[in-house]
């Protein structure tokens, strides 16, 4: 199974760049790559398909679909296929230094570590990232390397955010919940339809909901359309019945007084108060 850690590979040296160098590959039987002083930049790969495998000093890690392998700068390692095939994608990236937070939260910032992405729709989207990723960087110009860092960033917040998730333990269907609300927020969302979307019943959705988040699904939905109202009011000049509308609020009214609980003044009054701290 592990042929690969017994084969006279390659001793390669890290990519010599200071951006983003990202493919896809998939891989038979015969691939393997050495480094023996690992690389100066981070290596992160992302298992699509097949079997994959990695040696740590004298540890072995495989990697199968959706797991999500680091390397930190510097450590020697050495990993090819395992099986027949290896579909993944692969990033060596040097990280802004706001993103080191988020590389400490998955355990990355030394040696190697693996989490797997088991919500297919976060698998969905690190693949158009990556594929995003992969076109810009090998274009040329400012603008496009720009673009390939904006994202590696917004791979590593989403595996961030996916990981924290995962590490409260949240019940998938409630994920699942708490992802169809964050996306359509501003429509008619009903704990009915919820349940009915993960297969619960209303009742046993909702009992499980307020025990793993602390707080009942239509307190969380209203949290999340005034933070959206927040934003529209600091950045837009719309109307606030016109905010309201956007957020979902079933009318202005309901809006303003729900606002003026949660953030102890008005909307116009929030506005104004923002206005005042920019001049």
């Amino acid at each position: 199974m592990a042929d690969f850690l017994y084969d006279p590979a390659e001793e390669l040296t890290g990519p010599n760049h200071l951006g983003v160098l990202a493919d896809h590959f998939r891989k038979s039987s015969n691939y393997s790559v050495r480094r023996s002083k690992g690389t100066q930049d981070y290596l992160l790969t992302f298992t699509m398909a097949g079997q994959g495998g990695f040696k740590i000093d004298d540890k072995i890690e495989t990697c199968v679909c959706g797991d999500i392998s680091i390397l930190s700068p510097g450590t020697p390692h050495h990993y090819g296929t395992l099986g027949q095939i290896w579909e993944f994608y692969w990033v060596h990236f040097v990280p802004r230094a706001d993103w080191l937070i988020w590389i400490q939260q998955m355990g990355a910032h030394s040696g190697f570590t693996q989490s797997s992405i088991a919500d297919v729709s976060v698998q969905s989207r690190l693949r158009g990232v990556f594929r995003r990723m992969i076109r810009d960087s090998r274009a040329l110009g400012s603008h496009q390397h720009a673009l390939a860092m904006n994202a590696v960033e917004e791979m590593l917040i989403v595996l961030a955010l996916s990981l924290q998730q995962s590490n409260m333990g949240l019940d998938p269907r409630v994920e699942e919940v708490l992802q169809l609300m964050s996306q359509r927020f501003s429509e008619g969302i009903s704990v009915d339809m919820l349940a009915k979307q993960v297969g619960l019943s209303a009742s046993r959705l909702s009992h499980i909901f307020k025990q793993q988040v602390g707080e009942s699904i239509i307190e969380c939905l209203i949290k999340l359309r005034l933070r959206h109202a927040s934003r529209l009011l600091e950045r837009t000049t719309e109307q606030i019945s016109e905010i309201s509308d956007l957020c979902g609020f079933q009318s202005p009214y309901y809006f303003t007084r729900k606002f003026r609980e949660h953030y102890g003044m008005s909307p116009t009054q929030y506005r104004n108060n923002m206005l005042q701290d920019n001049v």
